[in-house]
Formats: C-alpha cells, sequence, structure tokens
C-alpha cells in the first residue's frame, strides 16, 4: 500500500514538472530538463541527515537552495549505501517552484528490508525544470 502510495505520488510530482521552464543555461542538450554535474548540484543540494525508522523508510532530509536566477524545480535522486560500498536503495526528493535565491527543505525516501542495517547517503543526481 505505501509503496503505491509513493508511485502515485511521485508520478503527480512528476506530471507538474511538465509547465515548469527551464533556464537555457541550465539546459545543456535541450531537452527541457538540466542535469547538473556533481560539482554544480553540490551548490544546490545537501543532505541534512539520513536515517530509517522502524518500518524501513529511510528519510533523508534535503536541503535546497536555488543559487540560479530563476525559479526551478527540482528531482532529487540519493542513494543509502552499506559498509561495503553496495547500494541498499535509491531515495527520491521532489522540490517544485523554488524561487531564485530561495532556501527550501523536503525529504528524499527510499525503503529498506534490513532497518538495522548501518548506512550512509549520498546524491546521485539532481535534475532541475
Amino acid at each position: 500500500m505505501r509503496k503505491t502510495l509513493a508511485v502515485l505520488a511521485a508520478t503527480s510530482a512528476l506530471l507538474t514538472f511538465a509547465a515548469c521552464e527551464v533556464p537555457e543555461e541550465e539546459d545543456k542538450d535541450g531537452d527541457g530538463v538540466s542535469s547538473m554535474t556533481s560539482e554544480e548540484y553540490a551548490k544546490h543540494v545537501k543532505i541534512d541527515s539520513c536515517a530509517a525508522d522502524q518500518f524501513g523508510t529511510i528519510t533523508a532530509k534535503l536541503v535546497i537552495k536555488n543559487k540560479s536566477k530563476k525559479q526551478l524545480s527540482y528531482v532529487i535522486t540519493a542513494e543509502a549505501v552499506n559498509a561495503k560500498g553496495e547500494r541498499i536503495t535509491e531515495l527520491n526528493g521532489i522540490a517544485n517552484n523554488v524561487r531564485a535565491g530561495q532556501t527550501t527543505h523536503t525529504d528524499a525516501l527510499g525503503m529498506v528490508d534490513d532497518n538495522s542495517a548501518k548506512f550512509t547517503c549520498k546524491i546521485v543526481n539532481v535534475e532541475t525544470m
């Protein structure tokens, strides 16, 4: 049930992005989506904390600072990796309509079977629209 709700929420949020305009300086291949390099997105998105609850939901608390000159929406992909460096799950977060210069907070969520496993979280990709 939870996974179904998460899929529906993500689908709804992605449909919202269809009407967003991507700044030309960030749309490198002209497809309407900006994929930033790790150096570029590190300036916009930080992980404040990352933890699993008793149900196996991993929550990465994200802080997003829009350092561009235009309003942007963000789709953030992070990962939780174990001590061996293996990805144990993917986390996804969304922040819509962040004004130029504005800071906002959002969560990136993922699920694991073993909520007692030791892990760390890191940003993998940030797309802006």
